[in-house]
């Protein structure tokens, strides 16, 4: 009987079967015969989308572009399927370089950026009104040389990640900065702090506890970096509601480790999407030896609980990194390769996104672009549970299509936006393995490997939670669990085991590394 029960559970946990990627529901390109780079895309309250970038253009979709051959700040508001509602060219402005949009409480969006002041390099915060006339616009300081991100915080105001020196010098090595504004542009409080590398901050986020924290990379080894790894490291800073350093923790190998978003998840932890090309220290499963997708999951605290690569024998970087609805992750880059985890692969850059679950597991993934090269900035959930990707598109064949006439001869790169249909909803009846779901949500089964504490959330009312050995014995059995079960595994030898949950629908099946 434990032969049979042993067999049937390598059966069910030794294959990875990915789920079909969801299907393109429309996709489209914006811009002229110039190039537009996008920088930003978000969500709006209308279910619509703000899209912050770059043009060259001055025919197609761009009007006000008074500049000859130059490149301006130009922003689209779309609605939900698409459609252009307006758009602004900002050519006659000193705003510059235009970073992170997002809409604020009310209709009015905000952005920040770089312009010039008084020929020096300078950050900037801009708000404007919901049909893209500019309300105000502040600069930050001499020591901010640009901003980068920006979030909403619970106080009505704003805390934006960018970089900058004491010196404000844009040829001295640049270091984190950080910003908190109030709700109408005014600094409350800055800080600036890194080593005698550069330190590049990329990703803020407003946490649950009223603090912030940041995500970059950096080359230093010193000064505020005490922890280097290697020749590039990513670096996260923990901040209090008043700026002031909680924790920081360098993350990485001896190669190249860079941080490019950072999210708080719902257990109060923190998942961060980046690249790497080491395969020691902080990065157990690299794959192979140029940049690959990375993960890392830490803890409130900043602990280690999870790391994950993906990729193939070529440049995969990632851009953006979003929690979903299950509690798995949607992520976002470009790749180059065309094999390992990468299939169908288009051409010389694609937009390449994964979807995991909650420990990282890969559930599906997909090549979308053409010949040329395809570079996404951002991917999002929408309500519906879709999933759009925004990025720029120099490509016009393969999964990209133009309403505008198209110069064979001079390819530009244009905005491109993709909508994927959300996932078909699994049964999770009758013994579905690791792909069952209960209440519609599938088990969330963290940190694994483990050492100390086992945490399953998502546990249906009434199902039984079995921790079986390898030969087929129940070590741990919890009859009637909870809808949250924290699991002391400290006293198990080290090996592998697998965790059992099943009730009168579902039997679902994990299997889970102790380490020691």
């Amino acid at each position: 009987m434990k032969k049979t029960v042993l067999t049937t559970m390598f059966a069910l946990l030794a294959v990875a079967v990915q789920a079909q990627a969801p299907d393109i529901l429309w996709q489209k390109s914006y811009g002229g015969t110039g190039i537009e780079i996008i920088n930003s895309f978000s969500l709006t309250n209308d279910k619509g989308f703000i899209i912050s970038g770059m043009t060259g253009s001055s025919d197609g979709d761009v009007t006000g572009n008074t500049q000859d051959n130059g490149i301006v700040p130009w922003i689209l508001k779309l609605d939900s399927v698409g459609a252009i509602e307006w758009e602004k060219c900002y050519a006659d402005t000193s705003l510059g370089y235009l970073g992170s949009i997002q809409q604020t409480a009310g209709e009015e969006f905000i952005f920040v950026g770089a312009r010039l002041v008084g020929g020096n390099q300078r950050a900037h915060i801009t708000k404007m009104d919901k049909s893209g006339n500019i309300e105000w616009t502040r600069t930050v300081g001499d020591d901010v040389l640009d901003l980068i991100d920006v979030r909403k915080t619970k106080d009505g105001g704003y805390i934006a990640a960018g970089d900058g020196n004491t010196n404000g010098d844009r040829n001295e090595p640049e270091n984190y900065c950080l910003v908190k504004f109030d709700s109408e542009g005014f600094v409350q409080w800055k800080r600036i702090l890194g080593g005698s590398g550069s330190d590049f901050a990329r990703s803020v986020e407003a946490t649950s506890d009223s603090g912030y924290i940041l995500a970059g990379y950096t080359t230093s080894t010193d000064g505020d970096v005490t922890d280097s790894r290697g020749d590039i490291d990513c670096w996260i800073v923990k901040f209090d509601s008043k700026g002031y350093v909680q924790w920081k923790r360098a993350l990485g190998g001896t190669g190249d480790d860079r941080g490019e978003v950072i999210r708080q998840t719902p257990d109060g932890g923190y998942i961060i999407g980046g690249s790497s090309s080491s395969s020691n220290g902080d990065v157990q499963e690299q794959l192979y030896a140029d940049l690959n997708y990375w993960i890392v999951k830490l803890s409130g605290s900043g602990s280690l609980e999870l790391g994950k690569t993906y990729g193939g024998h070529r440049r995969d970087e990632v851009s953006y990194l979003t929690p979903t609805t299950d509690r798995g992750y949607l992520i976002v880059g470009h790749s180059r390769s065309a094999d390992g985890d990468v299939t169908d692969h288009k051409g010389e850059a694609d937009y390449w996104v994964l979807k995991t679950d909650g420990n990282g597991t890969l559930q599906w993934q997909k090549s979308l672009g053409g010949t040329k090269i395809d570079f996404p900035i951002c991917a999002l959930q929408t309500a519906d549970g879709a999933y759009v990707i925004a990025g720029s598109s120099s490509s016009i064949d393969g999964d990209i299509t133009h309403s505008k006439e198209i110069n064979e001869e001079f390819i530009s790169r244009d905005y491109w936006i993709v909508k994927l249909a959300a996932e078909e909803k699994k049964s999770g009846v009758n013994g579905a393995g690791d792909e069952a779901v209960m209440n519609g949500v599938a088990p969330l089964v963290y940190p694994n490997p483990v050492a100390k504490f086992l945490i399953v959330e998502n546990i249906a009312s009434g199902s039984m939670l079995e921790i079986i050995n390898v030969t087929g014995k129940a070590i741990v059995c919890i009859t009637d669990a909870r809808t949250t079960e924290k699991i002391n595994v400290q006293q198990l030898p080290a090996g592998i085991y697998f965790l059992r949950i099943r009730n009168n629908d579902v039997d679902f099946n994990k299997k889970i590394l102790i380490l020691h």
